[in-house]
């Protein structure tokens, strides 16, 4: 009876009346705007259509045409919710660069009402090595940490400027992966300055209970 009463649900329901959902370029293997092994743009959108999203990310700035993506989105029934940044946080040299894209993403997500932004630290060799491993991993310097936390705080910042909600995303191969830095990024950061994007894929990789970190961090998620 239970799956009968699921089931009559679902039909009755239209798609993302009771669940909405939204994808990420990256599932279709776009990390970088510029990969030439990247798939069409409207293509990915057709696919998250058709998946029964109803909702897409903006993934790397430069892959969404901005000029030609509201009708896209609107013929695929589609809403533009989040964008993100996957860069080296963990290099202070890199900030202008990062604010730029910031930025430029923030403006794209403002024009189109999208309220969330996400920071992905992006990877790094000697801990791609040691990905879910948290015994085996070498750990961030006291002050190359430091230095993270504020390019992290400045991009935050500049999110905030748009009104739009700023999220940590915890990656597994960087610099914020495993619980004593997942705790600590939380602890030094503010929290209403940045929130928590929960990837429960990412927290069981590095060794995390993803339902205890959820009761313990939900009102910051």
């Amino acid at each position: 009876l239970k799956l009968l009463s699921i089931r009559s649900f679902t039909f009755e329901s239209g798609m993302g009346e009771w669940l909405k959902l939204a994808g990420h370029p990256c599932s279709w293997g776009v990390d970088y705007a510029d990969h030439p092994a990247n798939p069409p743009w409207e293509k990915v959108i057709g696919c998250m259509a058709e998946a029964g999203y109803t909702g897409t990310d903006l993934g790397p700035v430069g892959y969404y045409d901005p000029l030609t993506l509201k009708d896209v989105l609107h013929n695929a029934k589609l809403d533009l919710v989040a964008g993100n940044i996957f860069e080296k946080v963990h290099e202070p040299e890199q900030l202008d660069f990062i604010l730029e894209k910031t930025r430029a993403s923030c403006t794209i997500l403002q024009a189109f009402g999208a309220k969330f932004f996400v920071i992905v630290p992006h990877t790094a060799p000697e801990r791609e090595a040691a990905a879910g491993r948290p015994k085996d991993a070498p750990r961030l310097p006291a002050d190359k940490w430091a230095q993270m936390m504020e390019v992290i705080k400045k991009i935050a910042e500049v999110v905030k400027s748009f009104d739009i909600c700023c999220m940590l995303h915890p990656h597994a191969g960087s610099w914020i992966e495993y619980d004593d830095e997942f705790e600590r990024a939380l602890a030094d950061l503010p929290a209403e300055l940045v929130s928590l994007c929960l990837d429960t894929g990412h927290c069981t990789y590095a060794g995390i209970d993803p339902v205890a970190k959820f009761k313990k961090h939900a009102a910051r998620i």
